[in-house]
């Protein structure tokens, strides 16, 4: 029985010794991540989201008066390219933003850091984002007409269902007094009365397209023209 209990006294020595080494391993393998202190963090571009525009797009993010964060710095095309900014607190709003122009029509993956006067860093936040140019703008359509008819002297445009994205649609006609009168048709209104339109005179369209939704520009069709 002492032989038992000798041998069990034995065993428990061993695992706590072993236990301590481990502890001890661990320790001086976590004190290489540490030297010269603590490592401090500034916050994080919290709820980072894009919106885009033509050839610029705008970085935004939640923050708030007592944030540290003075500066952030952008990286985008696999660190290729970025940008060192001062972040500014958008007055009455909770957040900090920025825009980058001058970017090639395209889509993009911005990595954000962000600096307090010490020159410690966040955690990088990432946001996707898409930035539009000429072939955006030339793949644009003014909004079809569905049918027209006369009531009296007053032109009813039916109109074609809005395609994705439209905003509205500027129609410029000329009245019977020879005044040019100008209509913005929204993208929800299906029927446009053009009052008083002189008959077989020209008509222009031109549609408002925003790309996405929060977009920071908007972009027009080229203008089109037809006579009733």
């Amino acid at each position: 029985m002492k032989f038992i209990y000798n041998i069990f006294t034995m065993l428990i020595s061993i695992l706590l010794l072993s236990s301590i080494t481990s502890c001890e391993k661990m320790s001086d393998t976590y004190s290489e991540y540490v030297k010269g202190g603590e490592i401090v963090y500034t916050p994080k571009a919290d709820s980072l989201k894009s919106n885009g525009g033509k050839n610029r797009i705008k970085l935004s993010w939640l923050s708030n008066k007592l944030s540290n964060a003075t500066r952030a710095k952008i990286y985008w095309n696999n660190k290729a390219d970025s940008i060192d900014r001062t972040v500014t607190f958008v007055s009455g709003v909770p957040r900090f933003e920025l825009i980058i122009d001058n970017l090639l029509e395209g889509s993009y993956s911005f990595d954000v850091y962000t600096f307090d006067n010490n020159g410690n860093t966040s955690i990088k936040v990432t946001a996707a984002g898409n930035v539009y140019g000429d072939n955006y703008k030339n793949s644009l359509i003014n909004r079809k007409i569905l049918s027209t008819n006369y009531v009296g002297a007053d032109l009813i445009i039916n109109w074609v269902l809005a395609e994705p994205g439209l905003v509205d649609t500027q129609v410029t006609h000329t009245a019977n007094d020879g005044s040019s009168q100008t209509v913005s048709v929204l993208a929800q209104d299906k029927i446009t009365t053009l009052i008083d339109h002189k008959k077989n005179t020209e008509i222009k369209l031109e549609s408002q397209y925003l790309p996405e939704e929060g977009a920071i520009d908007s972009f027009f069709s080229g203008e089109t023209f037809f006579s009733k």
